[in-house]
């Protein structure tokens, strides 16, 4: 029994040891938090650090980068330190009083701790936390402890795995992120005097969720206002379910062009979109740098009327026209301008200015008045691209953006279509002109080649049926037009027996002593004799032929073909 006893004293020694080493611990840190927020106090004890967040707003923020500052934490973390700088000194005096001063319960200031985006990731993952205050204008310094608590499935409890301090409401913190593991953000935060408020911590999250993913933001539009004659919106933002966003994005704006630039995000968690004109479509995207625009949605919205967003309508712009059209009138060349201006809008005087340019030049501007919403233009059949603009001008001379639209009358576009016309016209006879050329050229070298006709076609068919009569040279005649007239003068060649021509004839004089009627076939367009040799070229351009009596025959050359 007494066994038993002494074991259980001894468990209870132990367990009581371990408590008086965790509280021990835990004051140690206290006393070192309430050190720092006392070297706050003695050397940076204003605000004096201007930090612009991308929702808009100016936040001032103590200098933690202060060089007195940080000799004085140096003190805190080392109070046995003996250096021979004062501040130093400081730290090591302040040290000793928080370690015997009371610690006191003060108001809560932190109202909750949450990851906000990557900044950087390579070997360790950097990570944006922001402490989000209840009171973001707390007067006196204060410094808060951040502890990071992890579990993994080898260890059963949480252990603090990483510890920062900081007097500012946001935090950059670097740790490297085991996988499979889970990671918690609690965080003290303490005064001089002692603890502000109760420990404030923020949800598990699992590594993979703590990593920058490239799907694009949740943005929603909360509100606008009219600020110096501008729209200015602000817009939230939520992380991507499951990860975190990237801190560094790229944000394109768009109306009638695109804007780009590059963008940090913040424990804000807004975005001010500042100088916006009225009543105009925006489209709005965010995307990482990795990231492809293309791929984004985006958020299109439109601003609103200055009249509705200010309260000061002498700062308004008049309202643009709706509905601008243009027509033209054929039969008198006039240019019939319209377009729409509800009454409600005009109740105030106002006027129309209308303006009518050709190319860069202005041919007709006038002012329409208020109860009017018609114009005419002479075109006097001028033409070219009309470019219409209507501007609405109050009694205190203020304009609206000019609504323009552009115009051109249809006889312009049937002088297009004419011009068109006769250019394709115009080719086309080309094309004929050379294809006639080309094949007269083509007919004139085949003749010269090869110089048959129809004639000579019939004689070659005489030809073949005279050649089952006799094998003997023949010469064929053929009459003008292949008409048989006794009285013609033919044009006549000499054949051979292969019907190839070897000379020939102008007329039938060369033979004033043959009888040609008999041997002319009624039956037949050509007569024949035959010839004792073929006639042969003489020097004096003529040619020579023996007739079967003896008889020489002179030909002459003749430049026709038969």
């Amino acid at each position: 029994m007494s066994r038993i006893a002494a074991t259980l004293a001894l468990i209870l020694t132990l367990l009581t040891g371990a408590a008086a080493t965790v509280a021990s611990k835990a004051r140690d840190e206290a006393t070192l938090a309430r050190c720092l927020a006392g070297c706050a106090v003695r050397f940076v004890p204003n605000r004096t650090v201007e930090r612009r967040l991308l929702s808009g707003e100016t936040r001032t923020e103590r200098d933690d980068a202060n060089e007195q500052y940080h000799l004085c934490s140096l003190g805190c973390n080392m109070p046995v330190f003996a250096g021979p700088f004062s501040s130093v000194l400081v730290g090591r005096e302040l040290y000793q009083q928080a370690k015997e001063l009371p610690m006191e319960e003060l108001p809560q200031i932190l109202s909750r701790v949450d990851p906000v985006c990557v900044k950087a990731m390579d070997d360790s993952t950097t990570l944006l936390l922001a402490l989000d205050l209840l009171d973001k204008h707390h007067a006196s310094p204060y410094i808060c402890r951040m502890d990071v608590w992890a579990k993994t499935l080898a260890t059963s409890e949480p252990t603090i795995v990483h510890s920062e301090y900081t007097m500012k409401p946001h935090y950059s913190l670097k740790h490297k992120l085991q996988p499979q593991a889970s990671y918690q953000f609690r965080v003290n935060c303490y005064s001089f005097d002692g603890k502000l408020g109760q420990q404030v911590q923020s949800e598990w999250f699992l590594s993979d969720q703590l990593v920058p993913s490239t799907t694009p933001l949740n943005i929603v539009l909360d509100r606008e206002e009219s600020v110096d004659g501008h729209v200015s919106s602000l817009l939230s933002w939520n992380k991507p379910s499951g990860s975190l966003p990237f801190c560094e994005q790229r944000m394109y704006l768009t109306s009638k062009q695109t804007q780009m630039r590059i963008v940090e995000l913040d424990e804000s968690r807004r975005i001010n979109l500042s100088k916006l004109n009225f009543e105009t479509d925006y489209l709005l995207k965010i995307v990482p740098e990795k990231g492809d625009p293309r791929e984004t949605r985006g958020l299109k919205f439109t601003t609103g009327a200055c009249h509705k967003l200010s309260n000061r309508s002498e700062f308004c712009l008049p309202h643009g026209v709706r509905s601008l059209h243009a027509f033209h009138d054929a039969p008198t060349d006039r240019l019939f301008i319209a377009w729409s201006y509800t009454e409600a809008e005009s109740a105030e005087d106002i006027s129309f200015l209308v303006t009518v340019r050709l190319g860069a030049r202005v041919i007709h501007e006038e002012v329409v008045k208020r109860t009017d919403r018609t114009a005419f233009v002479n075109l006097d059949h001028r033409s070219g691209n009309y470019e219409i603009d209507v501007v609405v001008i109050d009694l205190k001379n203020r304009r609206s953006p000019p609504s323009v639209t552009k115009f051109v009358p249809p006889n312009n576009r049937g002088h297009w279509i004419l011009t068109l016309l006769a250019v394709s016209i115009g080719l086309v006879i080309i094309l004929l002109l050379v294809t006639s050329l080309a094949f007269g050229y083509y007919i004139r070298n085949r003749n010269r080649e090869a110089p048959q006709t129809d004639e000579t076609h019939l004689m070659e068919a005489g030809a073949e049926a005279a050649s089952q009569e006799t094998v003997e040279p023949t010469m064929y005649f053929s009459t003008p037009l292949n008409r048989i007239k006794v009285n013609a003068q033919p044009k006549s060649c000499f054949r051979n027996t292969n019907r190839e021509v070897i000379s020939e004839i102008g007329s039938s004089s060369s033979l004033p002593k043959l009888d040609l009627s008999t041997s002319l076939n009624g039956n037949e367009k050509y007569f024949r004799f035959p010839i004792i040799e073929t006639p042969t070229a003489s020097e004096d351009g003529f040619k020579v032929a023996h007739l079967p009596d003896g008889r020489r025959v002179t030909v002459p050359r003749i430049g026709t073909y038969i």
